[in-house]
C-alpha cells in the first residue's frame, strides 16, 4: 500500500515559521549591537530555503566576517587562517549572556538552545572563501575546532538555485524536499532507518535537487512516486551528482584538512531503500504499530 495522499499533502507543508523569524530578528539585533567592522549577517539552511519541516525547526544564522579572506590554492588554502581559527571564540565572548540569552560553544558554531518563545539556533562564524581557479565563486569558510578542518560552503548559490528549481517545477521542488524529509523522520520512527543522520537535511535537499524537473509533475502522490522511482533507477548516477550550489560534489569530496561535505553513496542508497519500504509497506507498518500500542494499553 502506498503512502496515502493526505499524509503526503501534510508532509508537503512547511513547518511553522513565526518563532523562527522572531528568533532571527532578535539574535541578529543582539549580534549587531555587539560587533563592529565589516560583517554581513544572513540566514542559511532549511528555514531560509523554506524546506523546513515541523520536527526540524532550528535556524542557521551566518555571521560573515569580510575582513577574513581565505583563498584556495592548488596546494591547499592561504589567508587569514589564524583569525578564522579564533573567530568563533572571539564572537562568543562578545555576545554571550546578552539580554538574558545564553549561548554555548560548539565545534563549528555558537549554539542557542531556544525556549518557549524562540527556536534553537546555530550562529555560524565564518570568513570569505574563493577557490583557486579563474572565475571561482565566493563562498564561506569556517573552522571546526574539534576536527581541525575547514568547511567550505556556498549558501547564497544554494538558495538561488533552489528558487530557480522551484520556478521551473511549478513550485513543486521545495514541497517534494519537505515530503522526503518527513518521510525520513517517519522511517526513523518506524525502525526503517537507524537515525536521521543517515540522510542529513542539507544533503537530502541536494539529492532531490538532482532529480529531473519532469518528475515534479502531478499531485503529491505522483510527484513522490516519480521522484523515488527515478532515484531508485539511477543510483549509478549518485557519485557524479553535485550539491545544490552546483559547485561542490555531493558525495565524499575531501582534500587534506579542507572538507567540502561528508555524505556517502552507501548512506544515500540506505535512505532510498528505506523510503521504498515505507512506500510499499505503509499499511503493514501502520497496522503493526497500532497492534503494538493496543497490546501495551
Amino acid at each position: 500500500m502506498a503512502i496515502p495522499i493526505d499524509i503526503l499533502i501534510k508532509w508537503a507543508n512547511p513547518g511553522k515559521s513565526d518563532n523562527s523569524k522572531i528568533t532571527y530578528d532578535k539574535l541578529k539585533n543582539i549580534i549587531e549591537s555587539k560587533i563592529d567592522g565589516n560583517y554581513e549577517i544572513f540566514l542559511q539552511g532549511s528555514y531560509h530555503n523554506t524546506t523546513h519541516v515541523k520536527e526540524n525547526s532550528d535556524i542557521d544564522i551566518v555571521v560573515l566576517n569580510k575582513n577574513i579572506v581565505v583563498h584556495g590554492t592548488y596546494n591547499g588554502i592561504q589567508g587569514n587562517l589564524d583569525s578564522l581559527k579564533n573567530y568563533k571564540a572571539t564572537l562568543f565572548s562578545q555576545i554571550q549572556r546578552s539580554q538574558n540569552f545564553y549561548f554555548n560553544l560548539g565545534n563549528k558554531t555558537i549554539k542557542y538552545s531556544g525556549n518557549l518563545n524562540y527556536v534553537p539556533a546555530d550562529i555560524v562564524p565564518c570568513g570569505c572563501y574563493k577557490g583557486a581557479t579563474i572565475g571561482s565563486e565566493w563562498g564561506t569558510i569556517l573552522y571546526d575546532s574539534h576536527s581541525h578542518k575547514y568547511f567550505i560552503n556556498y549558501p547564497k548559490q544554494h538558495y538561488d538555485n533552489g528558487v530557480l528549481k522551484s520556478q521551473q517545477t511549478n513550485q513543486n521542488f521545495k514541497k517534494t524536499v519537505r515530503m522526503f524529509k518527513n518521510a525520513r523522520n517517519t522511517a526513523v520512527k518506524k525502525g526503517l532507518l537507524k537515525t536521521e543522520d543517515i540522510a542529513p537535511s542539507y544533503f537530502l535537499e541536494c539529492l532531490i535537487y538532482n532529480v529531473p524537473n519532469d518528475c515534479f509533475i502531478g499531485n503529491e502522490s505522483q510527484i513522490f512516486f516519480h521522484t523515488l522511482d527515478w532515484l531508485n533507477k539511477n543510483t549509478v548516477m549518485l557519485k557524479n551528482m553535485k550539491c545544490q550550489n552546483q559547485i561542490q560534489k555531493l558525495f565524499g569530496y575531501e582534500e587534506s584538512n579542507i572538507t567540502y561535505n561528508k555524505w556517502n553513496v552507501s548512506d544515500a542508497i540506505t535512505y532510498i531503500n528505506a523510503i521504498i519500504k515505507l512506500w510499499n509497506n505503509w499499511g503493514k507498518i501502520w497496522n503493526i504499530q497500532l497492534q503494538m500500542i493496543n497490546e501495551t494499553a
